[in-house]
């Protein structure tokens, strides 16, 4: 027979299935908060499970109990809806798992094959293929850094004519958010093997050594992984490195994606410039975003595209509509 009352250490009967209800609350509650939220390393996720941990004493009264609403727990609506409609927005397009990947890679293969074979989409065939994944986690010694950088690879890219794609990144982030929203596997699948930096400073790699000028840094990248021809893709801050090689005209830059970059108006030879250059922005992006568009808009003949409803970080904003043009500039737009 189960009894249906407990007694506390104050010595007041309470009901069990107050108990239970407190139990079950909790962990739906918990149950709830993990699913709304983006991730475990999100600071809104971690203060709420901590305060669900805080706020279920193991001693509670009768009036305690009877007054429990198990949605005081949870974080203010605005906040919630703001994390779903995050992780929805990149759910929806991007998946974890390698079938989701090829899917949506074949997506835009398809759409950009539309555009009257102006385009070199790879096949099928290769896309399906059990490959992209992240090859190397390493520190090499570089100009006198200790850097940290992710490889990604499906295939030797300079046998289909494809130059790898070096990715940088913002002041606020690292290379691991190219990871995070499947970038890199999904630009090797599209046939690009590349490299993503943490730049001098940033994210796993120190900020010690003697390193060579920014101006200098990434042609040093480049000697070291011994690459012919490449790509880089410059956002906000990784502008100071990036920029100056624009400048340079360097021949073996066969195109360039500026994602609102610092350091646009060092280009005082714009017309003279012949690298391939993509300047892609968030429309909401009223600071860098302009400034890029005012000084490159000058090169020789610049693809400029506004991404509706995205910010600074317009590849995390939007990252479909990124991908998109991000594709079709690289497959479609630059003669290799």
């Amino acid at each position: 027979m189960i009894c249906d009352k407990k007694t506390s250490t104050m010595g007041s009967p309470v009901p069990m299935r107050f108990y239970a209800a407190a139990v079950i609350a909790a962990v739906a509650i918990s149950f709830i908060g993990y699913n709304y939220m983006p991730n475990d390393n999100d600071t809104n996720l971690t203060k709420y499970k901590a305060s669900i941990r805080d706020k279920l004493p193991e001693e509670m009264t009768d009036e305690e109990l009877e007054n429990l609403d198990p949605f005081q727990f949870l974080p203010p609506e605005s906040e919630i809806k703001a994390a779903e409609m995050e992780q929805r927005k990149l759910m929806e397009f991007i998946g974890n798992e390698k079938k989701s990947i090829s899917e949506m890679t074949r997506i835009i293969r398809d759409d950009l094959n539309t555009k009257d074979g102006k385009c070199k989409a790879p096949s099928g065939k290769f896309i399906s293929e059990q490959c992209a994944h992240i090859e190397e986690k390493a520190y090499r010694e570089i100009a006198g850094v200790n850097l940290f950088f992710i490889t990604t690879e499906c295939s030797d890219s300079l046998k289909n004519g494809k130059p790898w794609v070096i990715f940088l990144h913002g002041a606020k982030f690292s290379s691991q958010n190219w990871i995070d929203i499947n970038f890199l596997r999904m630009t090797a699948k599209m046939g690009f093997n590349n490299i993503a930096l943490d730049l001098p400073g940033y994210g796993k790699t120190g900020s010690g050594g003697n390193p060579v000028p920014d101006s200098d840094f990434i042609e040093a990248v480049v000697a070291h992984f011994q690459l012919d021809k490449y790509i880089v893709v410059t956002p906000s801050m990784s502008g100071k490195y990036g920029m100056p090689l624009l400048k340079k005209n360097k021949k073996d830059v066969a195109a360039f994606v500026a994602v609102a970059p610092v350091n646009t108006d060092m280009i005082d030879n714009a017309q003279s410039i012949t690298t391939p250059t993509l300047v892609i922005v968030g429309e909401n992006d009223k600071q860098l975003g302009t400034t890029s568009i005012e000084h490159l808009s000058k090169l020789k003949s610049p693809k400029v595209v506004k991404v509706k409803e995205a910010g600074h970080p317009c590849y995390l904003d939007q990252p479909k509509v990124f991908m998109r043009e991000f594709f079709e500039f690289l497959l479609c737009d630059v003669k290799y």
